[in-house]
């Protein structure tokens, strides 16, 4: 599953180039002026960026209660930028609650229905999450991630034709993404459209070379069409990727020992 939460970037800095980093500019800004909730919330999103959890929560918690209450843009941030902390923390509740009031504050804005759809498939409720996600694409027609992860809803319940038009729906938006053309290749090779299959499996290495489970599947269509030496050449990509991967080398000793012996 696809899981993405961003947090909301202040957008970049041009300043002096003495400089060095984010946390220096928004540390000296947080030291000159300490009730500063934009400095605060720039402190706490660079800390978030670096994985510093709790730092970055202690001065989002510091930009809230400094923010003044009439700037209601900013204050939808910083509960965001909050939801999206205690999401990390796995404080789903706490974050729910964050996400609810940007919604709340914000109609408009998609990612806290998107973060809460996120929340509702771990949680395994599907139906909440999948209303979740469309919320998210009423306001944001273009978030290929909700599209994705609604292809997962559909994939996980059997409806196979809808998930397989929700990931051509997000490829669309974004041909890169290589989660939602790896699981529609699946549905091709599952449904015995083999040369659909390939052709995405091909398409994901050529735009990814380490995705490494798009070698595999390569891998396994050559070997079940007796294309030893081909399977072979994709199992040894992953070898190169993952050299302690005793399965993979195993399976190609076992195909070389089935090719000598046709000799």
């Amino acid at each position: 599953m696809i899981i993405i939460v961003s947090l909301y970037s202040a957008g970049t800095v041009y300043r002096n180039s003495v400089w060095r980093d984010g946390i220096t500019l928004w540390s000296d800004a947080v030291a000159k002026s300490p009730e500063s909730s934009l400095a605060h919330t720039n402190l706490g999103t660079e800390y978030a960026s670096m994985g510093k959890i709790g730092k970055a929560t202690e001065h989002f918690l510091k930009a809230l209660r400094f923010s003044d209450p009439s700037e209601r843009a900013h204050l939808a941030n910083i509960h965001y930028n909050l939801g999206a902390v205690y999401q990390q923390m796995g404080r789903d509740d706490m974050a729910m609650s964050e996400y609810q009031l940007v919604a709340e504050s914000s109609p408009s804005d998609f990612r806290p229905h998107y973060n809460l759809g996120v929340i509702h498939q771990q949680k395994g409720e599907m139906a909440t999450a999948a209303e979740a996600y469309r919320a998210a694409l009423a306001r944001n027609p273009s978030d290929f991630r909700s599209y994705h992860n609604l292809g997962l809803l559909y994939q996980g319940r059997g409806e196979l034709s809808v998930a397989e038009g929700l990931y051509r729906k997000a490829l669309s938006l974004n041909p890169d993404y290589s989660r939602s053309r790896f699981n529609l290749a699946v549905i091709y090779e599952g449904s015995g459209r083999t040369e659909l299959a390939r052709r995405e499996y091909i398409t994901i290495i050529k735009r990814n070379p380490d995705y490494v489970t798009a070698y595999l599947n390569l891998g396994l269509i050559y070997e079940s069409e007796g294309k030893f030496d081909i399977a072979i050449r994709y199992y040894r990509n992953i070898a190169e990727r993952i050299p302690g991967d005793s399965d993979i080398k195993a399976r190609i000793r076992k195909i070389e020992v089935r090719m000598n012996s046709r000799k």
